[in-house]
């Protein structure tokens, strides 16, 4: 009996959340971002433009995570919050970036050469996802084995 009422709850929690699930997902990010934007106009260091990605990348897995169908993290939804956040901390490096003094020389050079990062992840997500389409194209037009093995017997 108490599994049939924990299998209920389940049922009605998880209708709930199919229901508004949209709604549940857009918040979530929405959230990370304004919760970011808040963290960075009250610490505009380098720690609070370090907290931006934290945020945005957390909110991200979340958010998407809800609004995807599956309950398991995948590869393009972890892609696209790494996407998201860096470009968040682009930004923030960007709006901050006049009033960030650091006197160590790596620190430096990071924030300097920061968009070759950028521009290397971004090419990533994009490149990765072109070959994840390639590769379900190719998949999807091979033939099974078993058309194959009648083909060669004729």
């Amino acid at each position: 009996m108490a599994t049939d009422k924990r299998e209920e709850c389940f049922k009605r929690a998880s209708s709930i959340i199919n229901k508004y699930r949209t709604v549940a997902g857009s918040r979530v990010i929405i959230f990370g971002f304004a919760v970011s934007i808040l963290i960075a106009c009250i610490i505009p260091t380098l720690t609070g433009i370090g907290l931006i990605g934290i945020v945005v990348l957390t909110t991200m897995l979340v958010g998407g995570n809800i609004l995807s169908k599956e309950h398991q993290l995948t590869t393009g939804e972890v892609r696209r919050a790494i996407a998201v956040s860096c470009t968040a901390v682009l930004f923030g490096l960007l709006a901050f970036g006049d009033t960030i003094f650091t006197n160590s020389t790596i620190v430096k050079s990071i924030l300097e050469k920061f968009w070759l990062i950028y521009l290397t992840i971004i090419g990533f997500y994009f490149g990765g996802r072109s070959a994840e389409k390639i590769a379900e194209n190719i998949a999807a037009k091979k033939p099974t084995d078993n058309n194959t093995a009648s083909k060669k017997r004729k």
